[in-house]
């Protein structure tokens, strides 16, 4: 009595095969005028009515399109903004990357004046000396780190008592240490 056909294939097979619930005798393809047929007495199709319908169809969309854009355009018209606020935001935008790329920067020489100051063993006052390019920052940090650390000579007093001696022991220290021998 049924065909025993996969349900898809039922559904585009058409009205004969019961594509439908069968409770409604509407048509699945939409068409109110079902009584009309598009073709002539033998069954071809009308091509030239067809045609005229796909004309009026487009013409129908076009006209629900342009009235779509005019409402757009008087919304638009209406802000009376003109992009003013995309300006200002992208504004914003491009000074926040400004401030980004200026931290980055920043942060970028402060590694590499950390990273010369351990290469060439330099204490943290000479670390901060460095400014500049990388390779003037390379260079100074060279330089300070081929300098001898100044070493000065101990206080003849220190750790010790008074002694009578001291005195002398402390002219001598002062005269070292300025260079002046008196």
């Amino acid at each position: 009595m049924f065909k025993q056909y996969p349900i898809w294939l039922r559904a585009v097979e058409g009205a004969e095969s019961g594509g439908s619930s069968g409770e409604s005798s509407e048509s699945e393809t939409g068409n109110e005028d079902t009584g009309d047929t598009d073709g002539d007495e033998d069954g071809a199709p009308d091509w030239k009515a067809r045609y005229e319908q796909a004309r009026e169809d487009a013409e129908k969309w076009k006209a629900h399109s342009r009235k779509w854009e005019d409402r757009a355009k008087a919304k638009h018209d209406e802000s009376g903004d003109d992009g003013a606020d995309i300006r200002a935001r992208l504004a914003e935008v491009e000074q926040s990357l400004k401030d980004a790329q200026a931290e980055a920067e920043r942060a970028e020489a402060e590694r590499l004046k950390y990273e010369l100051g351990a290469k060439f063993g330099l204490a943290k006052t000479d670390v901060d000396l460095l400014r500049g390019t990388e390779d003037e920052m390379r260079a100074l940090a060279q330089r300070l780190g081929e300098q001898p650390q100044q070493q000065y000579p101990e206080s003849p007093n220190q750790g010790r008592g008074s002694q009578s001696s001291s005195k002398q022991k402390a002219d001598d220290w002062y005269a070292e240490l300025t260079g002046k021998n008196s």
